[in-house]
C-alpha cells in the first residue's frame, strides 16, 4: 500500500514487484488480499494490470504516515525503476 500510495496513478504489477524485489507469487497473494478488502482497485489493460488506491483519502493517509527518510527511498526506487523501463524502449 504504500508504494501504490506514493504514485498519482495506477502502478504495474511489474513495477510493484522491481520496488518491493518481491517474489511474484507472494505479490499475487498480497495484491488479491487488498483487493478483496477493496483497499486496491485492478485494471487491466493491453500492457497488463495496474493497481490503484481509489479514495483519495485513504491513498493520502497512507502516504503521509510514511517516515519522510522511507517516501524518499520509494521514490528514489520509483525514479531507477522507471529509468530502466525507459531506456530499455529506447
Amino acid at each position: 500500500m504504500k508504494v501504490v500510495s506514493v504514485y498519482y496513478d495506477a502502478v504495474s504489477k511489474n513495477t510493484l514487484q522491481s520496488i518491493l524485489d518481491i517474489d511474484s507469487d507472494i505479490l499475487n497473494k498480497n495484491l488479491n488480499e487488498l483487493i478483496a478488502m477493496r483497499l486496491l482497485d485492478v485494471r487491466v489493460s493491453d500492457w497488463g494490470y495496474s493497481y490503484s488506491i481509489n479514495d483519495i483519502r485513504l491513498k493520502r493517509n497512507i502516504y503521509y504516515k510514511i517516515a519522510e527518510e522511507e517516501r524518499i527511498k520509494i521514490h528514489e526506487k520509483n525514479r531507477k525503476t522507471s529509468g530502466k523501463k525507459l531506456s530499455s524502449k529506447l
